[in-house]
């Protein structure tokens, strides 16, 4: 796989700069999400592995998954990477992408743990809490653990913040022992 990660890069990069340059990202962003999805089903693996197999055939495959009214940049870009052998990079491809755009949005992507599962209006106000003090705009998804009892954890990028009675508890119980 970081073998994938180098190949990728460049072509992530390209796939970012034309779709900066012509303002869509949602449809390459969707795009590199179908494909990549596609790459990783082991059906694929043995597309790819298959002598029988054309690269054009390959393109063809991944191109028609794409759906008639695709991007014509996208499908060039996926003949690009088939004729280059590169469409089992796709999955590194999307992830470096996706990266980019963040990084360009100034978009964070995160997780809030909690020991029950919280509404969406909770999960806002604590996205919205995040937004302003890391002053990016922050995209939480919820996770349900219920080891933690009470409380959340947080964890956006490095940054976390852990207020679990777990935690506190195992803090307590440190502290205790020495």
């Amino acid at each position: 796989m970081s073998n994938n990660s180098t190949t990728a890069r460049p072509y992530a990069k390209a796939a970012f700069e034309y779709a900066q340059s012509n303002k869509n990202f949602d449809a390459w962003t969707d795009g590199l999400a179908n494909l990549s999805a596609i790459a990783l089903d082991p059906a694929a693996a043995g597309l790819f592995s298959n002598p029988k197999v054309s690269r054009e055939q390959r393109a063809d495959v991944f191109a028609g998954a794409l759906g008639e009214k695709a991007d014509a940049g996208l499908v060039n870009f996926v003949r690009l990477l088939a004729s280059n052998d590169r469409l089992a990079a796709l999955p590194e491809i999307n992830e470096q992408f996706a990266i980019l755009r963040a990084e360009v949005e100034s978009v964070l992507e995160g997780t809030v743990i909690c020991a029950k599962a919280i509404d969406s209006k909770q999960e806002a106000a604590i996205a919205a809490a995040l937004s302003k003090r890391l002053d990016k705009t922050v995209k939480l998804q919820s996770e349900v653990d219920e080891s933690l009892i009470g409380g959340v954890k947080i964890k956006v990028g490095d940054f976390v913040i852990d207020g679990s009675v777990k935690a506190r508890l195992e803090k307590m119980a440190g502290a205790l022992a020495n």
